[in-house]
């Protein structure tokens, strides 16, 4: 019997030898996560993340609770309430900080350096700038099919929009929060998935194995619309795993997490930025929040029907990302 992790006769640790090693080396010291149970961990810290984010929003939104005359009732109740948008405005991007602060000790506790799952600078900057713009068009692009055939899942609304409504100032606030929040949701996911994760199961198991899985455990990640529908909680999945594996092909060939986090955060901000203003911009509710909440409640969404039109869709958000990722690996096998 042989294991890495396996104590020899003498009382020493064997020394770790990388299958590969997808940034930075690893050292001989080192024991990272094994890719069939790094998920797991991925799933234990968000989850914990959220509960202590959402013990934190709570204390904060008391005062504004109180001031508005609520109760934990409006909370709980299922409602949407513009408390609910405070409590949400606070609560998601500490997810993300927690979940990152436990993924970051993770690396520690693995005995390897950071610069191993992709970073180790100043994550912010001109690369994941430019990066960040490359997002906004990859949305674009995505988009295409829905400014072509039209919504095919029926979700917004159908009444005309008057985009007079997105000249306000709670329109402009909503939007600085929401670029704020996905600057640190997006760089946590790649961190997590495109650095510790990926970088892991690489020297576990081989290099396109770590691409593999990483994306799939990321599509998982992504797997909450299963509880509303399996077969759009199926799709969705489906869907972020080929985003994963060509932001698993960029971090791979530009040697870190930087500007897979740029590409990421942009591309989340263009499509929740577009979605929103487009919801607020058609709602009859003059609450700005209540008109967001409108696009959220997804309880009557059915599986739209597989035609041309379906067809079109789906093969854009597929094909393109997988597309990005062949050719960013190829890149990266070439250099």
């Amino acid at each position: 019997m042989t294991d890495d992790t396996q104590v020899e006769t003498t009382g020493k640790t064997k020394p770790f030898h990388a299958k590969a090693n997808v940034f930075a080396e690893m050292p001989d010291t080192a024991r990272p996560v094994s890719g069939w149970w790094g998920w797991l961990w991925a799933l234990i810290f968000l989850v914990l993340g959220n509960i202590i984010a959402s013990i934190i929003a709570v204390f904060i939104s008391m005062p504004f609770l109180e001031e508005n005359g609520w109760s934990f009732d409006d909370l709980t109740s299922g409602e949407p309430t513009e408390f609910m948008g405070f409590f949400m405005a606070i609560s998601l991007p500490l997810t993300f900080v927690f979940a990152l602060i436990f993924t970051l000790i993770k690396i520690k506790t693995e005995r390897r350096s950071f610069a191993t799952a992709g970073f180790s600078g100043f994550l912010y900057g001109g690369k994941f700038w430019g990066a960040w713009i490359g997002g906004l068009v990859l949305a674009l692009i995505v988009l295409a099919p829905t400014f072509l055939i039209g919504d095919i899942w029926g979700v917004m609304p159908e009444n005309e929009p008057d985009w007079s409504r997105l000249n306000t100032t709670a329109f402009m606030i909503t939007m600085a929060l929401l670029f704020l929040a996905l600057l640190v949701q997006a760089p946590t996911e790649e961190i997590m998935f495109r650095g510790w994760l990926f970088s892991g199961i690489g020297a576990k198991h081989g290099f396109m194995p770590a691409v593999l899985l990483s994306s799939v455990f990321f599509g998982f990640a992504h797997g909450d619309r299963v509880f509303m529908s399996v077969p759009i909680g199926i799709y969705y999945i489906i869907l972020t795993a080929c985003i994963g594996y060509m932001l698993a092909g960029i971090s791979r060939a530009t040697g870190s997490v930087t500007a897979a986090s740029g590409i990421h955060t942009g591309y989340n901000f263009a499509l929740m930025s577009s979605s929103l203003g487009y919801a607020i911009a058609t709602s009859d509710d003059p609450n700005i929040f209540l008109s967001i909440a409108s696009i959220f409640d997804l309880s009557d969404l059915d599986f739209p029907a597989i035609d041309a039109a379906f067809l079109f869709d789906a093969g854009v958000r597929i094909f393109v990302p997988i597309a990005i990722g062949i050719w960013f690996l190829n890149r990266s096998k070439k250099a």
